[in-house]
C-alpha cells in the first residue's frame, strides 16, 4: 500500500507539472496583460516598460523556467490587479469554494440515496418512475439555466433566500441546490442500476429467506456492495464540482475560487489564474487518489 501510494504521488506531481506548462502557454497565447492593465491612452514605451517591469518581455521557455523555479520554493508571483501574492489570494477563497463543494456533495447524496433505493425498491412500478423521472430532470437541467430559475423564482418572486453573496448559511443554498442537482441524478441512476444488480444475488435471496423485512436487506445488505461504482462516480463528479463551481459562483457572484479565477482571465492576471489552475489541479488528483484507497475499505478483496 505504501508503494502504492507513493507511486501515486509521483504521478500526482507530474501531472501538475503537465498541467502547469500547459496552462502557462495558453494564457501568453490569450493576449499581452500589459495592455489590459494599462488605460486607453497608454503609449508604446509604457507598453514596454510594463512588460519588462513584469518580466514578459524574456523569452517563453525563459519565463516558464523563471515560474517553475519561484513554484517550487512557493513563490507563485503577485497579482497584477491586487498587487498581492498571487497564491495568498487563491487560498483565501479555497475555504468558500470548498464550503460550497461540500454543501453541493450533501445536497446530491441526499436526493441520490432515496431515489435510487426506491427506484430499485419499487422497480417498474409508479414509484420508480418518478424517481428516475426526478433524476432525469435534475441531470439535464445546465447549472447556469438552473441557477438563473432559482434566482428568479426563489429569491426575487418570493424572496424566500438571498440571490448572491456568501455572508451566511442562507446565501449557500441556492448555489448547492444549483450545484448539487446534476449531481444527484447522476449518481441515482448508477445507484439503482447498481442495486438492481446486488438485489438479484444469492446471498440477497437468502437475506430474504431468513425473514428480513425489504428494507433491512437493501439498507444492511445490499446498498454497500452496490457502493463501489457509485463512490467511483462521487469521486469523479467531486471534480465536476469543483469545476462547475466556476459557473456557479459566477451567477451567484459567490466569493470564492471560480468567481477570482473568471476575474483574472477577464483581466490578463496570469498569476492567479496559474496558481488557481495548479490548486485545482492539485485538489483533483488527490481527490481520485482518496477514492481509489477507499475502495479497500469498501471491498476487502482489492487490494494494491
Amino acid at each position: 500500500m505504501t508503494n502504492y501510494i507513493v507511486r501515486r504521488l509521483a504521478h500526482v506531481f507530474l501531472t501538475v507539472l503537465a498541467v502547469s506548462m500547459l496552462v502557462f502557454v495558453l494564457l501568453q497565447l490569450s493576449g499581452d496583460p500589459a495592455t489590459a492593465l494599462l488605460p486607453m491612452e497608454a503609449t508604446a514605451a509604457d507598453v514596454a516598460n510594463l512588460r519588462a517591469e513584469l518580466g514578459l518581455n524574456r523569452p517563453l521557455p525563459e519565463q516558464y523556467l523563471l515560474f517553475l523555479g519561484r513554484a517550487i520554493h512557493g513563490d507563485f508571483g503577485f497579482s497584477y490587479r491586487h498587487r498581492e501574492g498571487a497564491m495568498s489570494i487563491v487560498i483565501e477563497r479555497m475555504p468558500a469554494t470548498l464550503k460550497l463543494a461540500g454543501a453541493a456533495l450533501l445536497v446530491s447524496l441526499v436526493l441520490a440515496i432515496p431515489l435510487g433505493m426506491l427506484g430499485a425498491w419499487r422497480r417498474g412500478s409508479w414509484i420508480d418512475q418518478a424517481a428516475m423521472m426526478v433524476a432525469v430532470t435534475g441531470q439535464s437541467m445546465p447549472t447556469f439555466w438552473m441557477g438563473l430559475m432559482l434566482i428568479l423564482i426563489v429569491a426575487v418572486t418570493f424572496r424566500w433566500l438571498p440571490a448572491s453573496g456568501g455572508g451566511d448559511a442562507r446565501s449557500l443554498i441556492l448555489p448547492a441546490v444549483t450545484l448539487g442537482a446534476n449531481m444527484a441524478g447522476i449518481t441515482a441512476r448508477l445507484l439503482r442500476s447498481s442495486l438492481l444488480e446486488v438485489l438479484s444475488k444469492d446471498y440477497i435471496r437468502v437475506a430474504r429467506a431468513k425473514g428480513l423485512v425489504e428494507r433491512a436487506v437493501l439498507s444492511h445488505h445490499a446498498l454497500r456492495n452496490a457502493a463501489l461504482p457509485v463512490v467511483t462516480m462521487i469521486g469523479l463528479q467531486l471534480a465536476y464540482l469543483l469545476a462547475g463551481a466556476i459557473v456557479v459562483e459566477t451567477v451567484f457572484a459567490y466569493p470564492g475560487m471560480g468567481l477570482l479565477v473568471i476575474q483574472a482571465i477577464t483581466a490578463h492576471d496570469f498569476p492567479v489564474v496559474q496558481a488557481f489552475v495548479l490548486v485545482f489541479t492539485t485538489m483533483i488528483v488527490l481527490v481520485n487518489l482518496v477514492v481509489d484507497l477507499l475502495y479497500t475499505r469498501l471491498d476487502p478483496r482489492i487490494a494494491y
